[in-house]
């Protein structure tokens, strides 16, 4: 004999639905913080963002650098580009031009001999939903 009881996915559908409630939310400007601690000593990097290791590199000789960093997280995009044009002026680096570019957010910045490229893009996530992805370049002015 085989009993049949109601689907219990339903019923706790419902539940989460009655409990988040149908009205609309408010949502305020995101303000990200900084890591603690920075991969490049003056390229700050959002909090809970964390280096890819195996796609990054850096080389640090002769008295330039050459940095190429990608740091992925859950942000926005966009909170992501506000941080970077609100944190890198700290460092003292200047923003010389920015655009969005087929979803894309490019910010270039200049500091002494330096130039800094800030790439901010999303990226499919797989099972666990998109992640936002940033590539850092430092290298000298040419």
């Amino acid at each position: 004999m085989c009993h049949r009881h109601p689907s219990v996915i339903p019923m706790l559908l419902g539940v989460a639905m009655f409990i988040s409630g149908c009205g609309e939310r408010t949502r305020t400007p995101t303000v990200l913080q900084p890591r603690p601690q920075f991969f490049v000593i003056d390229v700050p990097v959002p909090n809970r963002f964390d280096l890819e290791r195996r796609r990054s590199t850096h080389d640090y000789s002769g008295g330039q650098r050459s940095v190429k960093h990608f740091y992925t997280g859950r942000e926005d995009p966009q909170a992501v580009a506000n941080f970077y044009r609100q944190e890198m002026l700290k460092y003292k680096w200047e923003l010389v031009d920015q655009r969005l570019q087929n979803g894309v957010d490019h910010l270039n910045f200049n500091k002494g001999d330096e130039t800094c490229q800030v790439r901010i893009e999303k990226t499919p996530g797989g099972w666990f939903g998109s992640k936002t992805q940033v590539c850092v370049a430092v290298q000298a002015s040419k």
